[in-house]
């Protein structure tokens, strides 16, 4: 073999099938020619089924150009617009979290700020959620039971949909594995970790007896770093801020329905939150939890069907790229089911670690620029999952010492400039829409106390011919809509 032949970077990476396949995916595809992948699959956690509510429209799902169509007919899965988000403010509460584009402007102000105007003088400002209501055309059509994916007409109300798909996490990973082509595959689990004395990985030996060399090794299951010797192996720190849920239990309920619509419920319930989620064939339920001793008969009743259950841990690792180790995924961070965002985590640490291939000798500009997204990453995810906890109004002891801890320093400025402005404060690498956070604000009870100067210069009496034009082409937009079992498969 001449140095023309000889692969230019060997990857090799260490995980589980539902998260080796889509990292596998991606870097298939964005690989520089003349590189080499080796694919070692563990054997998967019996921890039971798990679910994914993800954006069809993802960075990811675009960059591998899925046609989510395709994959929702492979994988047994089905579409949504969002999460029911019920028990959060009492037990018949209910308000649905749906992603969605920016409400139109009037004059160029934002809608809230107008209906606060509205809200106040009335003397009513506790109505604000109430009057934003009927502009919330995604989860409006959500909860009557419709669904469409965005058309290319810039004027169709439909643009402000941002529908997601469901599916088991395990079918998730499978639908990937056929992208990849030309690369080594195993099946084993790490057994031991030789390294170079400057820290660096030579070679990984497996349980089978096989020994991988590579010149970069991606680990999305945390085996590999842990058999590293501690002084080449980053530590974890646990991530604050988290609810004191420390166990999941998992069930899957063949054939099983429930009334009312087919997007993922979150519910929270006095002892944790309840996730179900509709995937083809039935729902899988998974309940995020306390592990004191009186919890066992709870969660058995909450299940309703035989499960598994496993103990969770909130982790962050501060550097995950440290040498030429990568660590994606569980590996560096572990967020919790709420939003899937183990699954975003990885998803958005793949595609940043495309970007920066082929790595330089050293590794080290890239582990740096990669270390410093990474954080990004956790912090915009640790933020979205934290916000309807902080601001539950459930009157339970665990409950109300969620809301009462003091919030993540990112989180808490945009709290308090939302609730001063009314103002939305971003950061680099926003990763859900403004409007979503702002609709859970204000739908949890989190009204700002005053409204944009500039909503007070508007004539109030003209508007309201504007605002029922507005609502009444959402209805008949919605009306229009098929309904969710159409575009489900």
């Amino acid at each position: 073999m001449t140095n023309a032949d000889r692969p230019s970077l060997r990857i090799a990476v260490f995980g589980e099938a539902h998260a080796l396949w889509p990292v596998a995916a991606a870097l298939w595809a964005n690989l520089p020619p003349h590189a080499a992948l080796t694919l070692v699959e563990q054997p998967a956690r019996d921890d039971g089924p798990c679910a994914l509510t993800l954006p069809c429209n993802s960075a990811f799902h675009q960059r591998l150009n899925i046609d989510v169509e395709a994959l929702a007919g492979a994988a047994g899965a089905r579409f949504g617009l969002g999460i029911d988000l019920q028990g959060w403010q009492g037990e018949d509460s209910q308000f649905f979290a749906a992603p969605s584009g920016t409400l139109p402007k009037i004059n160029d102000i934002e809608l809230h700020h107008i209906m606060l105007r509205a809200a106040i003088e009335r003397g009513e400002p506790a109505s604000l959620a109430y009057l934003l209501r009927p502009f919330r055309f995604a989860a409006r059509a959500a909860m009557a039971g419709k669904f469409a994916f965005p058309p290319d007409d810039r004027e169709s109300p439909l643009q402000l949909l941002g529908p997601t798909i469901q599916v088991d996490r395990a079918r998730y990973g499978d639908f990937f594995e056929a992208f990849v082509r030309d690369a080594e595959r195993l099946r084993s689990t790490p057994a031991s970790v030789d390294c170079e004395p400057e820290g660096a990985i030579s070679t990984v030996t497996l349980e089978s007896g096989d020994a991988v060399a590579a010149d970069l090794y991606i680990d999305v299951s945390g085996t590999l770093s842990a058999l590293m010797p501690g002084d080449g192996r980053p530590e974890s720190s646990p991530l604050n801020g988290f609810p004191p849920f420390d166990r999941i239990a998992r069930a899957f309920i063949e054939g099983g329905t429930r009334a009312g619509h087919g997007c993922t419920i979150a519910k929270a319930l006095p002892g944790g939150v309840l996730v179900e989620t509709p995937v083809g064939g039935g729902l899988v339920r998974e309940y995020w939890h306390g592990s004191g001793a009186d919890e066992a008969k709870a969660v058995a009743e909450t299940m309703g069907a035989p499960f598994d259950t496993a103990p969770f841990a909130y982790t962050h690792c501060g550097t995950p790229w440290t040498g030429n180790c990568v660590r994606l995924g569980p590996a560096s961070a572990r967020l919790g089911p709420f939003h899937s965002a183990d699954a975003i985590l990885l998803q958005e640490q793949a595609l940043d670690l495309v970007a920066l291939l082929p790595a330089s000798p050293a590794m080290t500009v890239e582990a740096r620029t990669f270390n410093a997204k990474h954080h990004q990453i956790v912090r915009q995810l640790r933020d979205f999952v934290l916000l309807p906890f902080a601001l539950n109004g459930r009157d339970e002891a665990v409950w109300t010492t969620i809301a009462d801890a003091p919030a993540p320093d990112t989180l808490q400025l945009r709290l308090d400039q939302f609730r001063s402005r009314g103002r939305f404060v971003t950061f680099d690498r926003e990763m859900f829409d403004h409007q979503s956070w702002i609709d859970l604000m204000i739908g949890f009870g989190f009204a700002p106390e005053r409204y944009d100067p500039l909503a007070g210069a508007l004539d109030m009496k003209r508007l309201p011919p504007v605002l029922k034009q507005m609502v009444d082409a959402f209805s008949r937009t919605i009306d229009a809509m098929p309904p969710e079992k159409d575009t489900a498969s």
